[in-house]
């Protein structure tokens, strides 16, 4: 049998007619253009779609999708600020400005260092000037030719 493709739900409530709710499972189908709610188990299924989906035949595997991560070590802050805001910061270089107090708050469990999400968030628009049209030295020589 062939690798089953991996769909990650999302956990909702659902209300049935007779007005008791349950958990569902549902993820959007860029096949038929749907949502698919599904009992809250992982686990394969097999595709209901009404199109010709790639699905049809041998169906999908079920997960749940898991919760954004919120506290990053000192790698992984280095790799969200790249990947998140385009910001380089090497793992060195979170180290020392720690030590400077110019760098994103943290926390600390005992020897390990970790870094929330929205420390890192905000940190990055701290230190991100407003969109620029021109640098100083330009608008300096620029005013002086207008005087």
């Amino acid at each position: 049998m062939p690798q089953l493709p991996i769909i990650y739900c999302e956990e909702i409530e659902m209300t049935d007619l007779n007005g008791e709710a349950s958990k569902r499972w549902r993820f959007f189908c860029g096949h038929c253009l749907r949502y698919h709610h599904h009992s809250p188990e992982q686990g394969h299924r097999v595709a209901h779609c009404d199109s010709d989906s790639p699905f049809k035949e041998e169906g999908y595997f079920l997960k749940l999708k898991p919760e954004p991560k919120t506290m990053f070590d000192t790698f992984e802050a280095s790799a969200y600020l790249s990947d998140t805001h385009n910001v380089q910061r090497a793992r060195a270089t979170l180290a020392k400005l720690r030590v400077y107090g110019t760098g994103p708050k943290y926390c600390k469990f005992g020897k390990s260092v970790r870094y929330r999400k929205e420390d890192l968030d905000a940190w990055v628009k701290e230190i991100t000037s407003a969109p620029m049209t021109k640098t100083t030295g330009e608008r300096a020589h620029a005013h002086a030719d207008q005087g």
